[in-house]
C-alpha cells in the first residue's frame, strides 16, 4: 500500500502509434485517509476527442476499486471549463469551490 503522499502518473498515449500527448495522475494518494488528487492534461492537439475522459475514466475507476478510495479531489482553474466538462464526465460534482492564486 502506498503511504501517505505518494503519486501514481501515467501518460495518455493513444494506439497505434503511443506518442504520448498528455497525463493523467493521482498526486497526493493517501490511501490510509481514502483520498486523492486528479490531475488530467493533454496537448492543444488532442483536445475534444475524448481521451482525457477515457483516461481519468480509466484512473478514478482503479482508484477507488484497488484503493478503496472514498474521495478525488479536482483542483482547477475556474475558468477551465473544458477542465469543468471533463470533471462532470467523471461524476464530480462541486463540494468546497476554491481556488487559491
Amino acid at each position: 500500500m502506498p503511504a501517505t503522499g505518494s503519486a501514481v502518473a501515467s501518460a495518455i498515449a493513444p494506439l497505434p502509434d503511443d506518442r504520448p500527448i498528455g497525463t493523467v495522475s493521482l498526486p497526493g494518494l493517501d490511501e490510509p485517509g481514502q483520498t486523492a488528487q486528479l490531475g488530467y492534461w493533454l496537448i492543444t492537439g488532442a483536445r475534444g476527442r475524448g481521451l482525457a475522459s477515457a483516461a481519468t475514466t480509466l484512473v478514478t475507476e482503479w482508484a477507488f476499486t484497488r484503493s478503496h478510495l472514498t474521495a478525488i479531489q479536482i483542483d482547477r482553474e475556474p475558468s477551465n471549463q473544458t477542465s469543468a466538462r471533463a470533471a462532470e464526465r467523471l461524476g464530480a460534482v462541486i463540494t468546497r469551490p476554491r481556488w487559491v492564486q
